[in-house]
Formats: structure tokens, sequence, C-alpha cells
């Protein structure tokens, strides 16, 4: 009878390690593509931000009719927030591209299900500031 149980246990902990030992590369993935799209976030919102101050698109702005948010503070002046706002789109995406690299069903199917949401977000923002204008 304890033969037998240790037999079930063995086979237990050996499936568990065959299944962590097979999500090993995706993970390892995951973590490249994720320092890879953090790196990348990074430099984009570095050239973002300053082509933005390049072109004064502050005082354009301001220029617009849109004085309130020419006077925030520095640290949420609209060029840093376009930045912001780039930085983090960036980095969502490389999530969600790292996470299918996990090669799970479910994960795969999460993914195509997100980035075909994508449109329809980026067209109410659209909406949202033209509205706002």
């Amino acid at each position: 009878m304890l033969t037998h149980a240790n037999q079930l246990l063995q086979q237990a902990a050996d499936r568990c390690f065959n299944v962590v030992a097979g999500c090993l590369p995706g993970l390892l993935a995951l973590l490249m593509i994720l320092l890879f799209t953090v790196l990348t976030a990074f430099l984009v919102r570095a050239v973002l931000r300053r082509l933005l101050l390049r072109f004064r698109f502050d005082d354009r702005v301001t220029q617009w009719g849109l004085p309130e948010l020419a006077g925030w503070e520095p640290a949420r002046r609209p060029s840093t927030v376009i930045a912001q706002l780039s930085f983090w789109m960036v980095v969502l995406l490389g999530l969600l591209a790292g996470v299918s690299a996990l090669d799970s069903g479910l994960t795969s199917v999460l993914v195509v299900r997100l980035f075909d949401y994508l449109p329809k977000v980026a067209a109410a923002a659209v909406v949202l500031i033209a509205g706002f204008l």
C-alpha cells in the first residue's frame, strides 16, 4: 500500500516537473520580449518628447485655444503626457506579444481578442479628443 502511494506521488511530481519544464522556454521568451519592449519604450518616449519640445507642441496647444492644458505643472505638460502615453502603449503591446510567446491556447486567444479590441479603443480615443476640442 505504501509503495503504491509512493508511486502515485512520484507520478504526480513527474507530471508537475514536466509542466514546469515545458513552460520555462515560454517564460524566458516572455522576459526577453518584456526587456526589449521596455528598452524600446524608453527610447520611444525620449525621442517623442524631444520631437514635441523641438516643435514647441506645448506652445501650439496654447495657440489652439487650450490654455488649461498648456498651463499644467511642468510634469504634466501636454508633451510629457503624450510621451508617457506612448511609453505605456509600447509596454502594453510588448506585454501582449510576450504573453503570446507562452504557447498556450488560452493566452493566444486572449492576445488575439485584445489586438482585435485595440482599433476600437483607438477610435474611441479619437472621438473623445475630437469631442474635447
